[in-house]
């Protein structure tokens, strides 16, 4: 008689190893060979050996986690300066859109009134021997109708200052075209103030009562203190009278040198050449007209060309106030600030020196500055744009400003 095996055993020992899993085939029946019923045998395998449960065991290793940390450390410093120069990119084209809109209003307004508008227009009202009174406006408030703001236009006290309380929400108005994307402190609002002497720059040596005169009238303005919304562009109004020495230029008007800026650029100060204007100021000395002081081009007098002439240019992140890539203290801030401050105009070296002879990215205070790398970005007459190298000198960027010398490049 066959002896039959007792799978049990089997079973238990191969349970008492540890990790052994056991599956249980389907019963059948059989016939034995005296004939009798039994089950198929129950069968237990274990279902890894050792090395495979070692490997099960085993986690991630520090050399592995350096390594994937390494690989993404690569892969951000490859994407995080691809994705700043995109961002740069698109604000600097923003910023060259806001110039073109400003261009396409200046070629507005010069096919209305047939020139440009003047950088500061000054209204005298006589007699000047009386009790005469003065009233400022820069050239912004001139071009707004053109530019989709009548609204302000339409607001605006013509008789009264730019700085009067009339027209202080007006200067107010935070104005998106004027803001480069790229400048810093968006959304601020400037403190700052107006002496009449920083536009009324006279002399007159050979009257002294007129003299006298407006000596009286800047001594009796009074612009204290106004907040207005800061602009980042601004038109060019000329060149400094330290470094046109230096440049060999002069006033070809009269032979000689005129006025703290005797090379005048597109947008020329009105009030400081006043001998143009002796005429008109003796008619108001006894008189009680009113005259205006305002200097504008026409288009033909360009004879450098228009598309070689600068008309606007950056002077960005006022009022907060920077030299050469350096924030200056909050209590310094540009006092030109607001985009409807008369001195908001860029004068080409006026704080230039020998020893700082940079002229563009220099200070962000009535000079060309950027935060764009590498340049500002610049108007022409004929209304293109173009960026003008940090690097530039001094002379290139002179012939650049002004309209009619001849010495275009």
């Amino acid at each position: 008689m066959l002896s039959r095996r007792r799978p049990g055993i089997r079973r238990r020992r191969l349970r008492a190893h540890k990790g052994a899993t056991t599956r249980r085939r389907p019963t059948r029946r059989r016939k034995s060979a005296n004939g009798s019923d039994q089950p198929w045998q129950v069968e237990t395998y274990s279902a890894m050996n050792d090395g495979d449960r070692a490997k099960c065991r085993r986690g991630v290793s520090i050399i592995e986690v350096l390594v994937v940390f390494t690989i993404l450390s690569l892969l951000v410093s490859l994407i995080i300066p691809a994705i700043q120069a995109a961002r740069e990119a698109s604000r600097r084209m923003v910023c060259q859109n806001n110039l073109r809109q400003l261009g396409s209003c200046l070629e507005r307004f010069s096919s209305v009134q047939r020139r440009y508008p003047s950088a500061v227009t000054a209204s005298v009202q006589g007699p000047l021997t009386g009790t005469p009174s003065i009233r400022i406006r820069n050239y912004m408030v001139d071009i707004l109708p053109y530019i989709e703001e009548g609204g302000i236009t339409a607001a605006y006290s013509n008789d009264h200052d730019f700085c009067d309380h009339r027209n202080q929400a007006l200067l107010s108005t935070y104005l998106p075209w004027m803001i480069c994307p790229s400048a810093p402190g968006r959304d601020r609002l400037a403190e700052s103030q107006l002496r009449l002497g920083d536009v009324l720059d006279a002399s007159f040596s050979e009257d002294e009562e007129l003299q006298a005169v407006f000596d009286a009238l800047r001594s009796g303005y009074s612009c204290e203190s106004f907040l207005g919304a800061p602009g980042d562009y601004t038109v060019v109004s000329g060149v400094d009278a330290a470094l046109a020495r230096e440049l060999g230029y002069t006033n070809a008007a009269v032979g000689k040198e005129l006025g703290p800026y005797p090379v005048s650029g597109a947008f020329p100060l009105p009030l400081n050449q006043w001998g143009e204007f002796r005429r008109s100021a003796l008619l108001l000395l006894f008189g009680s007209g009113q005259f205006e002081f305002s200097r504008s081009l026409r288009p033909r007098e360009f004879r450098d060309g228009l598309s070689k002439t600068i008309f606007m240019a950056e002077d960005a992140g006022k009022p907060q106030s920077w030299i050469a890539g350096v924030r200056r203290s909050d209590r310094e801030p540009v006092p030109t600030a607001p985009w409807g401050h008369p001195r908001n105009i860029v004068i080409v070296g006026i704080r230039w020196s020998k020893s700082q002879q940079r002229v563009v990215q220099a200070h962000n205070n009535q000079e060309v500055y950027s935060f764009h790398s590498g340049g500002a970005n610049v108007l022409f007459g004929d209304g293109h744009v173009a960026g003008l190298a940090a690097e530039t000198e001094p002379r290139v960027l002179v012939r650049l400003v002004t309209p009619n010398r001849g010495d275009n490049l």
